[in-house]
């Protein structure tokens, strides 16, 4: 949002010139705090989005990414004093919510099972030799065939760990198991999120209506009103219909949508 006012802001400013009652414009000191507020939020935008993707493995992700977003916000120097003071703050929610995160099983573990990564990004050198030592007393797995694996080079950020580890599963059985283990799981809730909240606000706003759907059809039915936002129509007046069956009602809705396609 605070991008998107910058890059509109003089657009923004003529359209206020011409509206006696509209709000003053922000002055040339703000919009410059507003910069520095930009360049402090955006890593966080970055790795927030890198966090909650769904389409690759995620959970060996975090501990790098704190890593690198701590590094970046620590070393940059803001210009202003609001600037400052929102610094001071993210570094201090950073240390207090990510400041043990090498300490927990999980991501410490994924990260070093990660071909791209390994051991480079912990902070804490007793954190590393104690998750470290967590693979080597994994069942059937040797001190020889963790240390073989951790003396590799890393392999491509670009590259994806799944397929490199079944390319290394013959070479380190043990390793490619607990790999699998980890890999699958997500970084974040935001991907359960999006379809559980959705499912929440569904079942409530639809208890009373005449048709009853099953869970998986109130799902269904929720994606595709919001694919279709742009319909003449209002979802709400489709969705107060009576339809016999959730098929008439997809066909009331996409029918209604292409009518507007122009």
């Amino acid at each position: 949002m605070v991008q998107r006012f910058l890059e509109l802001s003089s657009l923004i400013s003529d359209i206020l010139l011409h509206r006696p009652s509209a709000p003053s414009m922000p002055s040339a000191i703000n919009l410059q705090e507003l910069q520095g507020v930009l360049v402090v939020l955006r890593p966080f935008e970055n790795v927030t989005l890198e966090m909650s993707s769904q389409r690759n493995v995620t959970i060996s992700k975090v501990l790098p990414l704190v890593s690198c977003l701590n590094n970046s916000i620590t070393s940059y120097t803001p210009d202003t004093e609001l600037g400052s003071k929102l610094k001071d703050v993210a570094v201090a929610e950073l240390n207090k919510r990510f400041g043990n995160i090498e300490k927990f099983y999980s991501f410490p573990i994924a990260t070093l099972l990660d071909p791209r990564f390994k051991n480079l990004h912990f902070k804490d050198p007793v954190d590393c030799s104690k998750a470290i030592t967590k693979l080597k007393k994994l069942e059937s797995a040797s001190d020889q065939m963790v240390m073989q694996y951790l003396g590799t080079p890393v392999i491509n950020f670009s590259q994806d760990p799944i397929e490199t580890w079944e390319e290394m599963k013959m070479v380190y059985p043990q390793l490619y198991n607990e790999s699998q283990k980890m890999f699958c799981i997500l970084a974040t809730s935001v991907p359960s999120e999006r379809l559980f909240s959705k499912a929440g606000a569904t079942l409530s706003k639809e208890r009373n209506r005449s048709i009853k759907y099953d869970e998986c059809g109130d799902l269904c039915k929720a994606r595709n009103i919001d694919m279709v936002s742009s319909s003449s129509v209002p979802a709400e007046q489709i969705r107060s219909k009576e339809f016999d069956t959730e098929l008439d009602f997809l066909e009331a809705l996409v029918v209604d949508s292409i009518s507007v396609v122009p």
